[in-house]
């Protein structure tokens, strides 16, 4: 590494260990801290997403990770006070928390909530400086760390993580997360920090968490799936191309019920695996997917990018509710007599291809 490269500040000189630590020492002078996130990532279709929150901070001594917070975004508001962590769900109505047995594992799980945060970047002192990059006309420093460097079943999985520092307001503009797969870069996460507003002072922050709410544990499935040996619940619908679909009329013949969203990595393994050209199932299995989360519109698009060999039906959060889902991707096998024969949970290689043709 670059370690000696200086940077030209107008009449001031500064090494990138200076910008660092001025950096380091900015965010934990402070006593409260405010800044929007815009995070941004590609899709399995390769659609840019963006999300936005927004992050309030009070220093409290007496919180396991030493400060209060409040973060705001369109799906929810997570809130971290007096020592209570909840998560609040506004579509589901539900508010999520901590049970007084699993309190003990609150810290680490807030841990990992503020893993992408100017507050809580500086915890370590393991950034190296990589050189000086212009975004937006802007001289940003870019400093790195390995987060993994493993070999997983003969694949080697390498990220890196990348803060971008503005040597003029010494605060991180933005962060890069970096997923290389056997040496090939598969996947990276933007994320930009805008609009800060620090202060010295430790102002306390308050949330009023709305009424009629259900709370629920982490930890606690929100649905029960259903077992072997149980009947399946009989639904009709219509797939994405407006045709009739009734489990019924599929009696004395096995249905490989496969449950998926479109923004699930797993979900698109399977897919993958299923469109390969020596997959086919058994002549006496039927297939359908079935989607609980995405629109048929959205369904129709990933069809088209990735493919689905099977029927899909899309907007199916009562079919998925009947079944129990709680996870994606998950797959019920249904015998002839509408019997559920297996449940698959995840995408587990063996298992379905132990329903192909020999």
């Amino acid at each position: 590494m670059a370690m000696m490269t200086m940077a030209i500040l107008g009449s001031e000189t500064k090494t990138p260990q200076q910008v660092l630590a001025e950096a380091k020492e900015k965010i934990q002078s402070q006593g409260s801290i405010q800044y929007k996130e815009i995070k941004s990532f590609n899709d399995p279709m390769g659609n840019l997403m963006k999300q936005e929150k927004s992050h309030s901070f009070t220093r409290n001594p007496d919180s396991s990770i030493g400060y209060d917070f409040i973060k705001d975004s369109e799906t929810g508001t997570t809130v971290h006070l007096d020592g209570n962590y909840q998560e609040v769900y506004p579509k589901e109505k539900t508010i999520r928390t901590f049970s007084n047995k699993d309190k003990e594992y609150q810290p680490a799980y807030i841990k990992e909530v503020l893993k992408v945060s100017p507050v809580t970047f500086f915890s370590g002192e393991d950034w190296e400086y990589v050189g000086d990059t212009l975004v937006s006309g802007e001289e940003l420093f870019d400093f790195f760390r390995i987060e993994n460097d493993k070999v997983v079943n003969g694949n080697t999985i390498y990220t890196e993580q990348h803060i971008f520092i503005d040597p003029n307001t010494s605060l991180v503009e933005s962060y890069e997360r970096r997923n290389y797969f056997n040496g090939e870069l598969s996947q990276t996460i933007w994320y930009l920090f805008e609009d800060y507003s620090l202060s010295e002072t430790a102002t306390p922050l308050s949330y009023d968490l709305p009424e009629n709410y259900k709370t629920s544990f982490f930890g606690q499935s929100q649905e029960e799936l259903l077992q072997v040996g149980q009947k399946a619940p009989l639904f009709s619908t219509t797939d994405i191309n407006n045709q009739a679909w009734n489990l019924e009329d599929f009696k004395g013949k096995k249905v490989l019920l496969d449950f998926s969203i479109i923004n699930c990595g797993y979900c698109l393994e399977s897919l993958k695996y299923f469109n390969q050209e020596d997959f086919k199932l058994a002549s006496n299995i039927e297939a359908v997917y079935i989607n609980q989360e995405d629109s048929r519109e959205e369904v129709i698009q990933f069809e088209e990018k990735i493919g689905i060999p099977f029927p899909a039906i899309s907007d199916a959060d009562e079919i998925a509710k009947q079944y129990g889902v709680n996870s994606w991707p998950l797959f019920y096998l249904v015998d002839e007599e509408g019997i559920i024969e297996d449940v698959i949970i995840g995408f587990d290689k063996e298992k379905l291809k132990a329903l192909t043709v020999e």
